[in-house]
């Protein structure tokens, strides 16, 4: 009984320290993303010629990051998780190139999702 006491003790130790370390991660992620959203704010309102396409994928980007460093605190119970439904038809094919850059070029994979789901 105690040696399951002190290895349920130990894995809560684990748990709380990870959810420390990814705290601190999205915490400094969020820093970058919000030098690199400023970054193109300053061009947005500067009117930077040419370069439309490229600050359009950024805050693109940006929004991805944000949501990333949403679920990161989530997991780290550093920011209240709610409940909310999502419709999954249209989040699959916004992270149709994360995953691709993730999977890298030789893993395929193909998802279908009924419209209603």
């Amino acid at each position: 009984m105690r040696r399951s006491i002190e290895s349920a003790y130990r894995q809560v130790r684990k748990m709380e320290a990870l959810g420390n370390l990814v705290g601190s991660v999205a915490h400094d992620f969020n820093n970058l993303l919000m030098i690199v959203s400023t970054n193109v704010q300053i061009a947005r309102r500067r009117g930077v010629s040419g370069l439309d396409r490229e600050l359009t994928a950024m805050e693109r980007a940006l929004k991805s990051g944000q949501l990333l460093t949403r679920q990161l605190l989530g997991v780290a119970r550093k920011q209240p998780l709610r409940m909310e439904t999502i419709a999954i038809g249209k989040w699959v094919p916004a992270g149709r190139e994360l995953r691709r850059a993730s999977l890298g070029a030789k893993v395929a994979l193909n998802v279908e999702v009924a419209a209603d789901v």
